[in-house]
């Protein structure tokens, strides 16, 4: 099958059931928060995300940001055209994004366990940020006390990397250096509340975590 096949309208109705509630107001500021506090200032910064999806980080930005982003997922760029209508996007493989290109920052958002060749992503990633570029990563994380419930509650067939944080962070710290990483405790409970709780104190043990990697 394709992969754009892979992510069409039924993969998220199959997947995410209520996909824009899974990622919801909360949740973007946290992401863009991250974001911001971490990148050296300019006026007028490049960002591409892997993986964009609909659109709905690069939306949450400040407009003087240049918002670039990359999904596998026909169905879900034209989402994202309409809501970043200044933004450019390419229908692509994010294990292997047609770009040749500078950016100061990267996002991965809940992406990288989807891509088989990751450590060539990290790759790409590596080429095309600015030096002291920032690259900001969320991934469902397996182990600890709750990775036996992580693993039963995955419904994504896609997901091909379920790994353990340590796993995830010794392979960003080989080409970039971790600034910063935390928890995230996140579950939508009834179809309707999704629970977003980001946490540096439980951090060994939450479901998902998010890293800042600066390109060293």
């Amino acid at each position: 099958m394709p992969i754009s096949q892979q992510f069409d309208d039924s993969y998220y109705a199959q997947v995410y059931g209520d996909y824009f509630r899974q990622n919801s107001p909360r949740k973007l500021r946290f992401y863009r928060q991250l974001l911001l506090s971490h990148m050296t200032a300019s006026e007028s910064p490049r960002v591409l995300d892997l993986g964009c999806a609909f659109g709905l980080f690069l939306a949450a930005l400040p407009e003087r940001f240049r918002k670039f982003g990359v999904d596998a997922s026909s169905y879900a760029l034209g989402g994202a055209a309409e809501r970043v209508p200044e933004g450019s996007f390419a229908a692509a493989d994010c294990g292997d994004p047609p770009l040749v290109s500078r950016f100061d920052a990267i996002a991965a958002l809940d992406v990288l366990e989807h891509i088989p060749a990751v450590e060539h992503t990290l790759e790409f990633v590596g080429r095309s940020l600015t030096p002291g570029g920032i690259f900001l990563v969320v991934v469902p994380v397996y182990d600890g006390p709750m990775g036996p419930i992580i693993r039963t509650l995955d419904r994504d067939p896609t997901h091909v990397h379920k790994r353990s944080r340590a796993w995830w962070l010794e392979l960003i710290s080989r080409k970039f250096e971790v600034t910063f990483w935390t928890g995230i405790f996140r579950y939508l409970a009834g179809g309707r509340f999704y629970l977003h709780l980001p946490t540096r104190a439980l951090r060994q043990v939450a479901p998902a975590i998010a890293i800042v990697g600066k390109l060293r």
